[in-house]
């Protein structure tokens, strides 16, 4: 069996398929495993910001709670990857 083919789904993406395509989080689809996952910081993102909370009210719905609870796990050598990457990009 092939792996999990995870992908990571930015905040805009996520304000703008979740409410369309449901559960738009944590199924696997396509012959790749493909499945999709937010950060966790999505939810303090959107309580910090009150244009998406009056634009996408819906995010605190329980269903969608519920959608965002399995968050993308990431091991020590990924984070220390991304971190490279990071930096390289801001250098």
């Amino acid at each position: 069996m092939i792996p999990q083919s995870r992908i990571l789904v930015d905040s805009n993406a996520y304000f703008r398929l979740a409410k369309s395509i449901r559960p738009l989080l944590n199924v696997e689809f396509g012959k790749n495993r493909y499945c999709l996952y937010v950060i966790k910081e999505l939810q303090d993102e959107y309580n910090r910001n009150s244009r998406l909370k009056n634009t996408f009210s819906w995010v605190n719905e329980r269903e969608y709670v519920e959608n965002r609870s399995h968050f993308l796990k990431i091991t020590k050598e990924e984070k220390t990857e991304i971190r490279r990457a990071y930096d390289f990009i801001l250098d």
